[in-house]
């Protein structure tokens, strides 16, 4: 028996090191496992400390995107990324046209 998906957007695999960024507290290293426009899974041992909404930097990034947690499991947690589509230009590395096809917009066939 396979699970529907029901997410809205798409993940797509990655492994990405990063940082989860708390207001007064260290830097909590972790690994982008799987991202899509709106959100994504980190690999991290989860502190207690680790609040609702935080920020992550995606290396080599010079920004940080808010995040909100929406679950957790015992490897990681799954976010949502509060501003819209920023994400993609962060975590995905490749071409044009992979991105378009990943979003569900194609090139015009001549």
């Amino acid at each position: 028996m396979t699970i529907p998906e029901r997410r809205q957007f798409g993940r797509r695999q990655t492994y990405r090191h990063g940082t989860i960024h708390i207001k007064g507290r260290p830097g909590v290293p972790c690994l982008v496992r799987n991202v899509s426009q709106r959100g994504a899974f980190l690999e991290v041992e989860i502190p207690a400390y680790l609040p609702f909404q935080f920020e992550l930097e995606v290396d080599p990034s010079v920004r940080r995107i808010p995040c909100e947690m929406r679950h957790t499991r015992p490897d990681g947690v799954g976010v949502n990324f509060v501003e819209a589509n920023a994400p993609v230009a962060v975590v995905h590395t490749s071409t044009i046209d992979d991105v378009q096809q990943w979003c569900g917009r194609h090139r015009d066939k001549k």
